[in-house]
């Protein structure tokens, strides 16, 4: 008697499933992707925000989740740089992140903005020579 690679009826169709399907396949493929430094450029920010400014999820923009956070801690820089509304209204008014009287709307540069708390790794400013 031959040697039976699949024994019963469904543990080959299991198996043939399985030998069948690739990870490659099975992965999702990657639309766009967001370049590195874009924090102000609110053009193409803009474009990943839905109309109440809130960040357009992964599963309808299509980019990568590595591209996803990059965007979110970009849109967050340019809300902080006072270049995005920190939330639009219902009514179409804009709201933007409230500073005292002496502050104003400065316009920075993305190494001077900084990390959030949460990374790991700490940007050192260098001025300019």
């Amino acid at each position: 008697m031959a040697f039976q690679l699949y024994p019963t009826k469904f543990c080959s169709n299991a198996l043939r499933r399985f030998l069948s399907t690739s990870h490659v396949r099975n992965k999702k493929e990657v639309k766009y992707a967001v370049d590195k430094n874009v924090t102000t450029d609110v053009r193409i920010l803009s474009q990943f925000l839905r109309p109440d400014g809130t960040v357009l999820p992964r599963r309808i923009s299509g980019i990568s989740g590595r591209s996803q956070i990059h965007l979110e801690l970009m849109t967050e820089r340019a809300r902080k740089a006072g270049l995005l509304p920190v939330q639009i209204k219902p009514d179409g008014s804009h709201v933007y992140e409230r500073r005292g009287r002496h502050r104003f709307n400065v316009y920075y540069d993305s190494e001077m903005i900084g990390l959030p708390r949460a990374s790991k790794k700490a940007v050192k400013y260098i001025p300019p020579e």
